[in-house]
């Protein structure tokens, strides 16, 4: 399953990304329903994004996380459609959380 980063932890606050002033009020019902969905079995691994996910360059190099939001060197969090699919094609070919959640970015 494949979320936003709306319910990921933001470190050093005790909020989720969704709960943040800032988040827009207009994804929070999306939000909230991969948050929903995830259920507390949650038997299925789940990998959510960075804040900006867009098209952009492949690097190739990108950060794996698990339940807080990943950020960069200048503070940005964000990764490429691009190394996206490749962090999911890289967890199918050798899981490294499987049954788990994880994040990606930047």
């Amino acid at each position: 399953m494949v979320g936003g980063a709306g319910g990921l932890s933001v470190a050093g606050l005790d909020l989720k990304v969704i709960d943040q002033s800032r988040y827009p009020r207009g994804c929070v019902p999306i939000a909230q329903a991969h948050i929903d969905a995830r259920g507390p079995e949650d038997l299925a691994h789940r990998l959510d994004h960075a804040l900006s996910f867009a098209p952009g360059e492949r690097r190739g190099v990108f950060q794996v996380g698990a339940e807080e939001l990943l950020f960069d060197g200048a503070g940005a969090s964000h990764i490429s459609m691009e190394d996206f699919v490749i962090a999911v094609a890289d967890e199918l070919e050798t899981p490294q959380y499987s049954r788990q959640r994880y994040t990606v970015g930047y």
